[in-house]
């Protein structure tokens, strides 16, 4: 019986923890407030939301994001960008109904086109069909991508590129011909071992 009464503990505990981590249907992507919108597994007044697991593609035709980092392509980039909304629906784990659980505000910096940056979310308005919410993250890809115009398929014009971050904060590509960190930290001792081999074989000599 004890048995019994732990396992059905650790499920219940299992139970809550994966709802805490909802499993994204619908995204809506806003530009400049009550402008266009682009919609992912939605129509969208701007046309399809492109969602990318990788930089460039391919496209995922979800729905059925979960946690880590992904890649918006949303119609022809633009300069007159000045903020971003983006609105995200879930599941939840429970019920499996489907709830409309964040709006997040984004104020733009950076260059379209240009480099990765990470944008300041001065406003979120939660809604607490989960918990805990999500930690979102958003702002321009490095790089430039053709992925979507008024249909999911190239268009000959780069597309506003975006990086996603849900419950991962997404990090700077590495330029190419410079080691990652933990490189870096493998041929430390790589290095030392190879000079304290020179040296003995130097003394030996």
């Amino acid at each position: 019986m004890r048995r019994f009464l732990i396992a059905v503990a650790c499920l219940l505990v299992f139970a809550g923890l994966a709802g805490a981590n909802p499993v994204i249907l619908q995204m809506q992507l806003g530009i400049n407030t009550a402008g266009t919108t682009w919609n992912w597994n939605h129509v969208g007044t701007g046309g399809p939301l492109g969602v990318s697991a990788t930089p460039g593609g391919p496209l995922i035709t979800g729905p059925g994001l979960g946690e880590g980092v992904y890649y918006l392509y949303a119609g022809d980039q633009r300069s007159d960008i000045n903020n971003v909304s983006l609105q995200l629906w879930a599941t939840d784990s429970v019920t499996n109904a489907a709830y409309h659980f964040n709006n997040t505000f984004f104020n733009i910096t950076g260059i379209p086109g240009g480099t990765f940056g990470l944008w300041d979310p001065p406003f979120v308005e939660n809604f607490d069909h989960f918990n805990p919410l999500p930690t979102i993250w958003l702002g321009w890809a490095q790089g430039t991508a053709d992925l979507v115009g008024s249909t999911a398929a190239p268009n000959g014009a780069n597309d506003i590129y975006l990086v996603l971050g849900i419950n991962q904060q997404p990090q700077a590509p590495v330029p190419p011909g410079v080691p990652e960190p933990s490189s870096m930290f493998l041929m430390g001792p790589a290095l030392a071992g190879l000079v304290a081999l020179l040296g003995m074989k130097f003394r030996t000599a």
